[in-house]
Formats: C-alpha cells, sequence, structure tokens
C-alpha cells in the first residue's frame, strides 16, 4: 500500500478543522494545531509534506508562524498554503514574500482545495523522486570510478611487466634485427594500449570533476614515428594496431576538449 502525504492544517476555529478533515482525509495523513506555537512544534516533530495555515489566530499570526518555520533548518524547506478568509484580503502580497507557495480562500470550495492541495503535493513528490534519481545516479556513476579503477589497475600490473621483458630484450644486442623490430612493434603496441586504459580512466575523473591537467612538451615527429614502425607490417594485427592509436590519438583529443569546455567561462 502506497505511503500516504501527511498535511499540518493549522486553524483556530474547530469547524474549520473538522470540514478541511473531511476533504483532505481520504488521501492524506492529516494531523492538526489550532494555534500557532502547536503549529511550530508539530511541524518540528513530524515535518508534514505540506502545511495548510490559517492567516488570523490568537497569539502569533499565521506570517508569524511562517517567519519562525522559515528559521529554523528542519522546517524551512516545508510549503505553505496560507487559509485566508475573503474579508482578510491585501495579505496576500505579504505571505507570499514570506515564502507561502498558495492561498486558500475561506468559505472553502471542496474541489479548490483537493485540486490545489493535491498540485503541490505532486510538485513536492516529483522534487524528492529528482533528488533520489540525482542520488543513485551519483552512487552509480562512483560505482562505475571503482569498477574502472579496479579495472584499469588489473590490467596495469600484467602490462608493465610485458613493456618491462620488451625494454630490456630491446637492449640486447645478440638478437637479430627482424626481432628487436618486432620487440619495438610490441613496446609500442603495449604503451598504446596503457594509454588507451588511462583515457578510459579519464573519462570517468571528468564525470566526477577530478581530472587534472599537467601541461607537458608534446613530440608530434616521435607519434608520427611510432605510427610509420606500427603501419610497415601489413598484417592485419599491425592495422589493427595502427587504428587502436588512432583511436587513442581521437580520444585524447576528445577529453581535453570536454575538459576545457567544462572549465570555460563562456556561456553560449
Amino acid at each position: 500500500m502506497e505511503k500516504k502525504n501527511s498535511l499540518l492544517i493549522v486553524d483556530d476555529d474547530t469547524s474549520i478543522l473538522m470540514e478541511l478533515i473531511h476533504i483532505l482525509q481520504p488521501d492524506y495523513k492529516i494531523l492538526t494545531a489550532k494555534d500557532g506555537e502547536t503549529a511550530i512544534k508539530t511541524a518540528g516533530r513530524a515535518k508534514p509534506d505540506l502545511i495548510l495555515l490559517d492567516v488570523i489566530m490568537p497569539g502569533i499570526s499565521g506570517f508569524d508562524v511562517l517567519a519562525k518555520l522559515k528559521e529554523s533548518p528542519d522546517t524551512e524547506n516545508i510549503p505553505v498554503i496560507f487559509l485566508t478568509g475573503l474579508s482578510q484580503g491585501g495579505g496576500e502580497n505579504k505571505g507570499l514574500a514570506l515564502g507561502a507557495v498558495d492561498y486558500i480562500t475561506k468559505p472553502f470550495e471542496e474541489t479548490v482545495v483537493k485540486l490545489r492541495v493535491n498540485n503541490h503535493i505532486q510538485i513536492i513528490n516529483l522534487q524528492r523522486h529528482l533528488e533520489s534519481a540525482v542520488l543513485e545516479a551519483k552512487a552509480a556513476n562512483q560505482a562505475k570510478s571503482e569498477f574502472l579503477a579496479n579495472v584499469n589497475h588489473e590490467i596495469r600490473t600484467p602490462m608493465n611487466v610485458i613493456v618491462g621483458l620488451t625494454e630490456l630484450l630491446l637492449d640486447d644486442e645478440s638478437l637479430s634485427s627482424e626481432v628487436l623490430d618486432n620487440l619495438e612493434k610490441m613496446s609500442i603496441s603495449c604503451n598504446t594500449l596503457m594509454a588507451l586504459i588511462n583515457n578510459v580512466l579519464d573519462f570517468s575523473k571528468i564525470e566526477s570533476g577530478k581530472l587534472t591537467l599537467t601541461p607537458i612538451r608534446y613530440e608530434v615527429a616521435n607519434l608520427i614515428s611510432d605510427v610509420v614502425t606500427l603501419n610497415r607490417c601489413g598484417s592485419k594485427i599491425s592495422l589493427s594496431i595502427f587504428n587502436l592509436i588512432l583511436t587513442t590519438i581521437s580520444l585524447m583529443s576528445f577529453t581535453a576538449m570536454i575538459y576545457m569546455l567544462s572549465k570555460s567561462s563562456i556561456i553560449y
């Protein structure tokens, strides 16, 4: 069974309270108060979804009650609809300026009361749904970032071993030129794959706003040399590696572009 939204109805007139209870109780959980002080205490304790508040009451007025509700972090965001008589005109501007969301005039028209209350309850429920969705999205993004970080670590460890061993073999002058050439291709391919893995992690950092760019000298000549070295091999494997390098370059450029746009102060 779906949980009902809660309403706090505040009015010093018992007949008014009974009338509103009769209209609204089938759809909402109803709390009542007959004076401002009780209303403030009840709102702080029960935190209703919406408050229907009479303007003219003995003791502190509805305006004063609203002002005190806005002063407390526990009740400042509870929307308030003022209840006012036709002869109490002129106070709407004051109430709205204090933060009231609406007015309902006396004598009550049942359909109007139901519609106005329902409209604001729908807004409240939608806001809560959106807040919940944002929290869920943040949690999912955090889980994704942790997953990518773990994958990055698990792949990086064996790849570092391969890169290290390849670099050692490249220093072995006893190997033939063909073997050394293949080792050089292997080294370039491993480093390219490592860069691609790092880019995946960078995308996650961009989404979480944690990416930090460090300017470095970019040797285009070395990049071209690596591409040519890989492209010299006509096999399908080398062609795939060549495409992987181009993809990596594109991803790196796109990553930098997105980050710079996110930090830009220009508004389009």
